[in-house]
């Protein structure tokens, strides 16, 4: 009846393999071993940089960002350089949503200039997929932003699905 439609199983079963990987695409296509990061100095000045190996963890129902920091201040013109280790607490901000997870750290205090660096919030946009690794792949950011929400969320399934879309 459908001549037109005369497709070999194989081929049908590589489509459904080729989707069903496609749909992982968004996870690994956010990993990353640095996050560009920016921010002021609490006494003037201001911060460009990337946190190296970023990772998120969860204490005592609070939710973590450790790395290193690295990069550098700029304080009237003087710019120093800056590498250190850090963790601190973090939170998803309210302005998360499907597409986008936005999160803000804790200053962090930083021996090299004895002073703190307040980072800009970060952003984590969804990267746009093929055509049905959306569809297939579910939507993790929706689950982040409603975890981040919600008062009694699972801060552990947090920090996981976070490193997870770092690729951690």
């Amino acid at each position: 009846m459908f001549h037109w439609l005369k497709i070999p199983a194989f081929t049908l079963g590589f489509l459904m393999v080729f989707a069903g990987s496609a749909a992982l695409a968004p996870h690994a296509a956010l990993a990353a071993e640095e996050i560009q990061v920016t921010g002021s100095v609490t006494d003037g000045g201001t911060f460009e940089g990337v946190a190296v190996d970023p990772v998120f963890t969860s204490f005592e129902e609070a939710l973590v960002f450790s790395g290193n920091l690295e990069g550098t201040v700029t304080v009237d013109g003087v710019e120093t350089a800056v590498s250190q280790r850090f963790d601190e607490f973090a939170n998803v901000s309210d302005r998360s949503n499907c597409k986008t997870i936005y999160y803000v750290i804790d200053p962090i205090l930083v021996d090299a200039i004895g002073d703190e660096i307040h980072l800009d919030e970060i952003a984590m946009k969804k990267p746009r997929t093929g055509l049905l690794g959306g569809l297939l792949g579910g939507d993790a950011f929706c689950v982040i932003s409603d975890l981040a929400g919600d008062e009694n969320g699972d801060i552990d399934r947090l920090a996981d699905l976070l490193n997870d879309l770092l690729g951690n």
